[in-house]
């Protein structure tokens, strides 16, 4: 099915996966619409200087409706038809139950399922008209919950079933649904910098209680460690494999509901063979198998 020419809106552009995909789709010749959290950022920039005149930074936070309906507008004002739409926004969300905030949790569930529903409310009339696709980007953590990851991990379980029933909604329509479910691929979005700041501050707010169940050592410093240990891999691969996930997904003409993609270049990945794994045994023995280090 060719790319060129195509309309597809690509969310969470200012860095990692939505920014790679935006660059890719836009050298493949398709019409990009690169939705960035602050559309005058330093990754919104350099998708403005690097790419062609085909892709559009727009300015888009898929918690405001307002903004959503805004770039509906100026696709519906310049464009016949919008092809294709992938929803990539997405935050982390790290630490045990008893220590991350409400407001972090709540926060997460809003950006990473909430946005990409509020996003196929608002296009889903154009993409029915169409007949396009939606590829919506989860996590092996939407298969196989981790601990101290309940936040992150509960918000793609959440997206992989809104987009099952999503799917099948659409199937009369012509409109096809694809998750997307990456492994612990090295971006700038994952980078462990970025997960510090949250993370420290989570554990200062602690009550003194808490901070004894949870010492500093292990819950902050091991954990930002091991974090950081995993990202440094040799193994770990860049992101061109999502790429050709997301293209596969919007452009095949028999376009796969999940691609499950490793981050690593092993033939068996870790993270692909829990989810495997996953299918075929009782819960108390995946409990074992990623119990891991205790927390104390």
């Amino acid at each position: 099915m060719p790319v060129a020419g195509r309309v597809v809106l690509v969310t969470g552009c200012d860095t990692g996966l939505g920014h790679e995909m935006a660059k890719f789709l836009d050298s493949l010749g398709a019409i990009v619409f690169a939705g960035c959290l602050d559309s005058a950022g330093e990754g919104a920039e350099t998708l403005r200087t690097t790419c062609s005149s085909n892709l559009h930074v727009v300015q888009l936070d898929v918690t405001n409706d307002e903004q959503i309906h805004g770039v509906y507008c100026i696709i519906k004002k310049n464009y016949k038809e919008l092809w294709g739409v992938v929803n990539n926004a997405g935050v982390g969300c790290w630490g045990t139950v008893e220590v991350v905030s409400m407001e972090w949790m709540q926060r997460t569930m809003d950006i990473n399922t909430y946005g990409v529903v509020r996003v196929c409310k608002k296009f889903l009339p154009m993409l029915r008209s169409s007949r396009g696709r939606i590829v919506n980007i989860s996590s092996v953590r939407g298969q196989v919950s981790q601990k101290a990851n309940s936040g992150y991990c509960m918000s793609k379980f959440a997206l992989e079933a809104f987009s099952d029933s999503l799917r099948r909604e659409m199937t009369h329509f012509g409109v096809h649904v694809s998750v997307v479910e990456p492994g612990g691929f090295r971006t700038k979005g994952a980078a462990p910098e970025k997960l510090e700041v949250p993370l420290r501050a989570e554990w200062d707010a602690l009550g003194e209680e808490l901070k004894s169940v949870y010492p500093k050592e292990v819950y902050v410093e091991q954990f930002l460690g091991n974090f950081k240990k995993g990202k440094d891999r040799p193994d770990v691969i860049g992101t061109a494999p999502i790429n050709e996930a997301v293209l596969d997904g919007l452009f095949s003409r028999r376009p796969c509901c999940r691609y499950l993609i490793g981050g690593t270049d092993n033939l068996m990945d870790i993270e692909k063979v829990y989810v495997f794994i996953s299918w075929l045994v009782p819960s108390h023995i995946m409990d074992l198998i990623l119990g891991g280090v205790s927390l104390r």
